[in-house]
């Protein structure tokens, strides 16, 4: 990567950091728009059309819209029971539907949340299904190319938050974001790993995909079911490069940091390059404690940078 591309990371992801206290700072004052452990504030200057809040039986898309045997739904869905809080938002007419999106998606990153399902434009399916048969609400009935599906899940010490955040504009030029939260217990929590599709959409789009590490027999490793989408994202995507970026904050001393946050990052580049992935194509930055710490003292991330 040039250095100035570098140096653009290493903003990025100074702020996006930085942001997360600030975040929580501004939720503080403005005030919560939802009952749940996962808060998100509304798109600066949208209208809230619709509100509401229950609880009970919430089904989960975690694929595109099919026609399976007749019946338009969700390719793969997860029925959890919990409180949920839903707004409907019309979207300022002098902002993307990508931008507004994107708002959310690092919202979602900065409260340590973790994609399980994302998809844009046709893979996500027919729009016309999504907003009649699966949110029944026909004003989010748009066009199939201008559409986006973020799901992510965050656990917390009271269990679990799920967000469903789907954008969408219509053939008239309006465009509309509908916001699903629901809370819900352990056993509720999904154990899924975002699949090659989700993977590919976040990074060739640039985003952030945070990568949950451990320390496992002495080595920092990614699960077996994220590494497999990694990889399979990278053959299907050959001219696809990406930044493999790590801080660590477990020691005082920076130099300690910078060397160790270093060995993680060739660590994890391992585990993707041993299943048949050209070496050339990840960069690898330890940046030790150079960078705010977040939630964890040790994190990872990886972006597209082509």
């Amino acid at each position: 990567m040039a250095k100035n591309n570098l140096m653009q990371v290493l903003v990025k992801m100074a702020g996006r950091l930085k942001s997360l206290k600030i975040i929580a700072f501004g939720l503080l004052l403005s005030g919560p728009v939802c009952v749940n452990a996962l808060e998100l504030t509304n798109f600066r200057g949208a209208t809230l059309v619709a509100d509401q809040t229950s609880d009970g039986d919430y089904s989960v898309p975690l694929g595109p819209m099919r026609n399976i045997n007749g019946n338009w739904q969700p390719e793969s869905e997860r029925l959890v029971q919990g409180v949920m809080s839903r707004s409907l938002l019309e979207l300022p007419r002098n902002h993307s539907l990508t931008e507004v999106m994107q708002q959310y998606f690092s919202q979602l990153q900065r409260q340590d949340a973790t994609p399980l399902y994302v998809c844009q434009g046709h893979t996500c399916g027919s729009s016309a299904s999504w907003a009649n048969e699966f949110f029944n609400d026909r004003r989010l009935y748009g066009l199939d190319q201008y559409q986006e599906l973020l799901v992510f899940q965050q656990l917390d010490s009271e269990g679990a938050t799920l967000a469903t955040v789907y954008g969408v504009t219509r053939g008239n030029q309006r465009s509309y974001v509908l916001v699903d939260v629901v809370s819900v217990d352990f056993n509720s929590a999904i154990n899924q790993e975002p699949d090659a599709k989700t993977v590919e959409v976040i990074l060739k789009g640039q985003r952030y995909l945070s990568l949950p590490v451990q320390l496992q027999g002495g080595k920092w490793q990614m699960s077996d079911a994220l590494t497999a989408s990694i990889t399979q994202t990278l053959k299907t995507s050959p001219s696809l490069k990406l930044a493999l970026v790590v801080v660590d904050h477990r020691d005082e001393k920076l130099a300690t940091n910078l060397a160790k946050s270093s060995d993680i990052a060739e660590q994890i580049k391992t585990q993707i390059i041993s299943q048949q992935i050209d070496t050339a194509r990840i960069e690898v930055h330890g940046l030790g404690s150079l960078v705010p710490a977040g939630e964890s003292t040790v994190s990872a991330w990886l972006i597209g940078t082509r």
